[in-house]
């Protein structure tokens, strides 16, 4: 489970890489955002969250209804994400064929998050008014977390199945995230790797995912560059917060 956030820097110590920060107070999203480098941040506000306090599995079985939206694979690999309303869409064949807009009750969902002998993997990501108007207001303070773009931020939530894998891909904008329960690992890639990502072009349906497939074989040696590209890999814990700079 996871959302969009920001934070600050005075101390702290490397771990492959990536800086891990303690102690963050004041306003500090600004400077943050001007390193342009990935950061982890510990100690901050964000464990005051009741969200923090309070979000596991039990505790949201009794607060989401349904959730609408959610992916369902029969493997535990999602993406490349696909736009069907890009240029190029009528031309470009969809890489995957798992379903993308399951309605399913909370109690349904969480019951099956843990059982992953199931069949069936499933991932939700949507807006966080979408489960309910009661997960902002438990997210708060948030203002501080909105300041790099307060027009057009937007907080979402993250949910997945043990093992479950996201497709390699870039953002144009800032990431914060926050990890509030569970653990989640990401691998980092400096914009100066994208040749050995293959990412598709902008008129693609699939504009920003890379091409290869870093899990698989096959395709891994298919495009041959990406043996050349170096990665940042850091696992979230609960409280951890992890700042993106755009196009990592």
């Amino acid at each position: 489970v996871g959302l969009f956030i920001v934070i600050y820097w005075p101390s702290g110590s490397s771990t492959d890489g990536v800086q891990v920060l303690h102690g963050m107070s004041g306003s500090f999203a600004k400077v943050v955002a001007r390193n342009g480098v990935p950061v982890v941040l510990k100690d901050t506000f964000v464990t005051r969250w009741k969200a923090f306090e309070e979000w596991d599995p039990a505790y949201l079985t009794t607060r989401v209804i349904k959730f609408s939206g959610v992916y369902v694979n029969d493997n535990r690999w999602f993406g490349p994400y696909y736009d069907g309303r890009k240029p190029l869409a009528k031309y470009c064949l969809r890489e995957h064929h798992y379903i993308t807009d399951l309605e399913i009750p909370g109690r349904d969902f969480f019951e099956l998050l843990f059982q992953p002998n199931h069949g069936e993997y499933l991932y939700f990501t949507s807006d966080i008014d979408s489960v309910g108007r009661w997960a902002f207001d438990e997210v708060q303070p948030i203002n501080e977390l909105l300041l790099l773009n307060p027009k057009s931020s937007s907080v979402n939530l993250w949910m997945g199945q043990p093992g479950v894998i996201a497709h390699c891909h870039y953002d144009g904008y800032h990431n914060f995230y926050a990890q509030l329960f569970g653990r989640k690992t990401f691998r980092l890639f400096s914009p100066a790797n994208w040749p050995g990502l293959y990412p598709f072009p902008y008129l693609h349906p699939s504009h920003a995912q890379a091409q290869v497939n870093l899990s698989d074989t096959s395709s891994r040696q298919r495009f041959r560059a990406v043996s050349r590209v170096l990665f940042y890999e850091v696992t979230l814990t609960p409280g951890d917060l992890l700042y993106i700079p755009p196009l990592w």
